[in-house]
């Protein structure tokens, strides 16, 4: 009779590239005509403000700037100022401000005719949009501002624009379009032979690919971001660069190479980030677990608690003991696990953090069962499947509700078992858990057969294995 576990694990993220503004377009300078140094001056000092991330005091320059130019009436100055500083605001998170400014400047960018900082200003209105998650904006104005440094040949600005297209699409679930667009984008960042962005396509491109469900599609670009990172030494290209082809590999099935990256993660972090070490060796401790490798499982996730520990990271420690306690019992050390869960359960509840109280429990009652410690496990799984109710947790419930049928069973109370077992097959088959349906199916069928109700014991045996056969011609 089969009893249900739960792995609470620290589930591998894609560092996912999460879609960035286009490399910003600042404005050059205010044409000399202009006859006012410290207006140019000041405007230059802001964009040497702006590169070296200091917002705050290049919005300041520029506002300046803008007194001049606007008391100059210099449409030109005027109208690249007010773009500098929408790029200021929203730098600085005021997107609304950033919004009006861009707008302000586009206005003027048309009326004379300036169709560069009209296509910079759609596009980074675009991106402030994205900013707001307002994707669909951010698509129209990325979409218009392509349309005109294609027809005017800004490769540079259509680069971008691609390439915030990518990101708006991306983050919209439009993976087919987002892919097209980082496509296009690569074409031209490989002509002009810029690296960073064409580093940035990349692994763009092996992102869109994963998320499409094209692993293999997604491990051939993230090895074309390797060959060009190989010898760099940017701590975030090669954190993204090794977590996401680890996460490749996974998904393809090939758990050795994907621990290949995650160790030399591993060893690039050392000792300076323990928040990502702890990540890296979750993700370590998970993939052995999947090769049924448990022993090394538990090495990796016995140095996560600890680090855990250091970080008085309760979440993440709760989800470490669980593991250990799942990597255990899977070795049949079945006391050690129940260790492991008795640990965690006063953290859960110390956290408030029903989820996984029920699944502690849950994980509770099962090793108590396994060392036939079945008052306990009874005791166990009774709360479980209260808290599990009380959340609306329906698949925890009947998992619960079939592992209590199993207790009584073992308890030698039929009549009881019965009830359960009938309880957990009207709640597996109004969610649709045919796994559940089939092994309560089963276990009504031993249950009748230990009462000595044989014919009642054949029918259940026969719908078990009826719905088997048919769940496995469904697969095939």
């Amino acid at each position: 009779m089969a009893l249900s576990a739960f792995l609470l694990v620290l589930l591998t993220c894609r560092v996912a590239a999460e879609p960035t503004s286009s490399e910003v377009l600042l404005s050059q300078a205010i044409p000399s005509g202009e006859q006012n140094s410290n207006a140019n001056y000041l405007f230059q000092q802001g964009i040497k403000q702006f590169e070296v991330r200091q917002y705050q005091s290049a919005l300041q320059s520029w506002l300046e700037a803008l007194k001049i130019y606007q008391a100059l009436k210099s449409d030109d100055g005027e109208l690249k100022t007010l773009n500098n500083l929408g790029l200021a605001y929203s730098n600085l998170g005021q997107y609304k401000k950033a919004i009006q400014l861009y707008e302000q400047s586009l206005t003027i960018a048309r009326k004379i005719g300036d169709q560069k900082t009209e296509a910079s200003s759609l596009n980074n209105l675009g991106s402030t949009y994205y900013s707001q998650k307002q994707y669909l904006k951010a698509i129209d104005y990325h979409k218009k501002s392509l349309d005109i440094a294609s027809q005017s040949g800004m490769k540079n600005i259509k680069a971008d624009a691609l390439n915030n297209l990518g990101n708006a699409s991306y983050a919209n679930q439009g993976y087919q379009d987002a892919f097209e667009y980082y496509l296009r984008s690569l074409e031209i960042q490989e002509k002009a032979g810029n690296r960073k962005a064409e580093i940035q396509a990349l692994n763009q491109l092996g992102n869109s690919a994963y998320a499409l469900g094209k692993y293999q599609k997604a491990i051939e670009f993230y090895e074309q971001f390797i060959a060009i990172t190989n010898d760099n030494n940017n701590t975030e290209q090669k954190t993204i660069l090794f977590t996401n082809l680890a996460t490749a590999y996974t998904s393809v099935g090939q758990l050795p190479k994907a621990i290949e990256q995650y160790q030399q993660l591993l060893e690039f972090i050392g000792s300076t980030n323990n928040e990502a070490k702890a990540k890296v060796l979750n993700d370590i401790g998970n993939a052995f677990f999947s090769l049924g490798q448990y022993q090394k499982s538990i090495t990796y996730y016995q140095n996560l608690l600890e680090i855990t520990r250091q970080l008085n990271n309760q979440e993440s420690e709760v989800k470490a003991l669980n593991n250990l306690g799942l990597a255990s019992y899977s070795l049949g050390q079945h006391q050690k696990a129940l260790e492991y869960y008795q640990q965690s359960l006063p953290i859960v509840r110390q956290l408030g953090n029903q989820e996984s109280e029920v699944k502690a429990l849950n994980n509770l009652g099962l090793a108590s069962y396994s060392l036939g410690q079945y008052q306990k496990a009874l005791e166990h799984y009774q709360q479980s499947l209260t808290i599990a109710r009380q959340m609306g947790e329906q698949t925890i419930a009947v998992n619960s509700l079939h592992n209590l049928g199993n207790t009584t069973y073992a308890l030698g109370q039929y009549p009881k078992a019965l009830e359960y077992y009938q309880q957990s097959l009207s709640a597996s088959r109004q969610i649709g858990n045919h796994t559940v349906e089939i092994s309560s199916l089963n276990s009504l069928g031993n249950t009748y057969d230990a009462l000595g109700q044989y014919q009642k014991a054949i029918e259940f045996y026969r719908q078990s294995s009826e719905l088997k056969k048919k769940r496995l011609g469904e697969k095939k």
